[in-house]
């Protein structure tokens, strides 16, 4: 469940129990949310963190239209389904690389360098902080790609 489902709690279960008023006051943001995203189509919390929902929303929006979708735009370059359901998920894979969380799984060096941050390790920052500007300009680069492709079709993005 992502931090966009209705229901996500970002709490422990240890927290939730010995805080129970953060249940009701999370319980009742989800409720709100829901509300606003049914009338408005967004929320403010959305506005506030707009890089990080498009990354996660619009992939899986490209991704559900790609395998559950029956419409293709029947001319060249996509003038087989097939075509056109590779597209919508390379289309998805590209905006996702643009993704923090994404990166940070994709950075051999990420998960040595949380394990030693309190030890001020230099040499592991360095390494960690190099591949994350590689992977986050690689990202920036795909992203704008993504919304180059995504532009020349934008009118057959529908189903």
């Amino acid at each position: 469940m992502n931090k966009y489902s209705v229901w996500y709690m970002p709490y422990s279960k240890k927290y939730l129990i010995t805080h129970p008023w953060q249940w009701v006051r999370r319980a009742y943001r989800n409720i709100r949310d829901a509300y606003r995203r049914s009338v408005y189509g967004w929320t403010y919390g959305d506005v506030w963190d707009w890089d990080n929902w498009f990354t996660h929303i619009v992939p899986d929006m490209l991704r559900h239209m790609a395998d559950k979708g029956s419409a293709y735009p029947g001319r060249e370059p996509f003038d087989t389904p097939e075509k056109w359901h590779e597209w919508l998920h390379h289309m998805a894979n590209l905006i996702e690389s643009a993704d923090e969380e994404w990166q940070n799984e994709h950075n051999e060096f990420y998960k040595d360098y949380m394990e030693h941050i309190m030890e001020n390790d230099k040499e592991r920052f360095n390494k960690y902080i190099t591949r994350a500007n590689e992977l986050h300009e690689r990202g920036e680069e795909n992203i704008a790609q993504a919304f180059v492709e995504m532009g020349q079709h934008f009118s057959s993005l529908w189903d």
